[in-house]
């Protein structure tokens, strides 16, 4: 499923509503070990202010697991 939540983020970076809808949705499904290893993907391929402007929905669980990712 990581791979899978990879490959559509990649595809849809393009535009930041998409975007936006599919982090979420890889955030709300992806099993915690899985999202500590997606997040730091995250942080590696996409620019930080795309990060932070489509981070809203799963704000808490993305810095939760993001200090764990640190």
């Amino acid at each position: 499923m990581l791979d899978m939540y990879k490959y559509i983020l990649g595809k849809v970076s393009f535009d930041k509503n998409i975007f936006k809808k599919e982090l979420n949705k890889a955030m709300n499904n992806l099993p915690q070990d899985e999202a500590v290893k997606f997040i730091k993907w995250c942080k590696i391929s996409f620019d930080h202010e795309l990060l932070n402007d489509c981070i809203d929905l799963n704000e808490e669980k993305f810095s939760r697991l993001s200090n764990s990712a640190a």
